[in-house]
């Protein structure tokens, strides 16, 4: 567990080194230097270790957390290395994730702006070997476990204030990473279907894929519930929620991810959502909070009052996206054996309530003034992230 961590530590600086060698390169040494180090860091033995040691910590520190609480068999020092050793982890594996779909997609765009329309992009080796890595591998499915999964700290008995709050911090910054990482990847996902090559095709159907995995949803419909409860819809969702759930399992028992009630498994019961809606206050989202208690509240201040609203428009962003596209889009995805995405009707009334929650957070209506002192309307001056909506308006007609 504790190698595990080690090996995310020392993945995050190779990542921050290439960065400023990115940055800095220009010259005939320093540039082929950035290709081997992005090279290697696009690698699929190194994703797909990432994703196995994420998940493998995750699961480990839950079953020591929960022994512990069973039996109070940790010291106080061990179940704070233990809670550092789980928060930590997932945020550095959705660190990876972004920074390896940050790095791909600039890649991707800069063939796409070179004078060349998407469709005489010809993609390098190592472009389609991160492509696949990201489409084929576990990695994003990972990076989701590692937060959904994490644990509850309210259940935890014997956790100081401060190590709640830094553990509340890291938890949400992974939110912040994942939700600009799906954001991302549906850009590349949009940028290869629009090359219309077969390869392209390949990869963009193998990106839709990793974001349909049920541990992808999950992530997804638990930041839909997070947007609106920090809008001040919390208590209503749960009901919601499983009311949705059921109609699901009635409207498309058939479609393998979505069975079961599968919605209503994670709606509302996600435990940062439930504590945040209960509590009435936004968790771990002041990053200079320290013991003064366990929920550190979001304070916002004039270089930080888009923060949020980003992270909200990434949620909005990287979730409809991924569950609709055009009707070629869509056959193509089940030819490649594409997990289907939620009903239409159930896609209509989550992004209507995904509205109304931007709505309010806009007319200051959300938690702690979350988009004080003013919102920056990152959302409505954005037709790319008004784009889902525009998709689901004929369906909830």
């Amino acid at each position: 567990m504790y190698a595990s961590l080690a090996c995310f530590v020392l993945l995050g600086h190779a990542c921050k080194m290439l960065g400023l060698l990115l940055c800095r390169s220009g010259s005939s040494v320093q540039e082929p230097a950035a290709d081997r180090a992005r090279a290697a860091l696009w690698g699929r033995g190194l994703v797909d270790a990432a994703a196995a040691a994420a998940l493998s910590v995750v699961a480990t520190g839950q079953q020591e957390l929960h022994e512990s609480t069973a039996t109070t068999a940790l010291t106080a020092n061990n179940l704070h290395d233990c809670l550092r050793v789980v928060g930590d982890t997932g945020l550095a594996v959705n660190r990876y994730l972004f920074f390896l779909v940050d790095d791909v997609g600039r890649s991707l765009a800069t063939l796409c702006t070179e004078g060349r329309s998407p469709a005489q992009v010809q993609l390098p080796p190592e472009a389609v070997r991160a492509l696949e890595a990201l489409g084929d591998s576990e990695l994003l499915a990972a990076a989701a476990t590692a937060l959904v999964d994490s644990p509850a700290v309210s259940s935890l008995q014997g956790v100081e204030p401060r190590e709640c709050n830094r553990f509340l911090r890291l938890v949400q910054s992974g939110c912040k990473c994942a939700g600009d990482a799906l954001s991302c990847m549906q850009q590349m996902r949009l940028t290869l279907y629009e090359s219309r090559g077969p390869e392209a095709q390949r990869l963009a159907c193998g990106l839709l894929r990793a974001m349909r995995h049920v541990a992808v949803r999950r992530l997804q419909v638990g930041l839909l519930d997070q947007l609106a409860a920090h809008a001040g819809m919390g208590p209503a969702l749960q009901e919601e929620g499983r009311g949705h759930g059921e109609e699901a399992g009635e409207q498309q028992q058939d479609a393998s991810v979505w069975e079961g009630g599968g919605w209503a498994r994670i709606s509302g019961m996600w435990w940062l959502v439930r504590e945040e809606a209960q509590g009435g206050q936004m968790l771990g989202m002041d990053p200079a909070a320290g013991g003064g208690g366990r929920r550190a509240g979001h304070q916002a201040s004039s270089d930080r009052a888009g923060v949020l609203e980003e992270a909200h428009c990434n949620t909005v962003y990287g979730t409809f996206s991924t569950w609709g596209g055009g009707v070629q889009e869509q056959a193509a995805a089940v030819a490649a054996g594409v997990p289907m995405g939620p009903p239409p009707l159930l896609a209509a009334q989550l992004a209507a309530r995904a509205a109304e929650a931007l709505c309010r957070l806009c007319r200051g209506q959300g938690l702690e003034g979350a988009y004080a002192p003013a919102p920056e309307w990152q959302f409505a001056m954005s037709p790319v992230r008004r784009w889902p909506f525009l998709q689901r308006r004929s369906l909830s007609a």
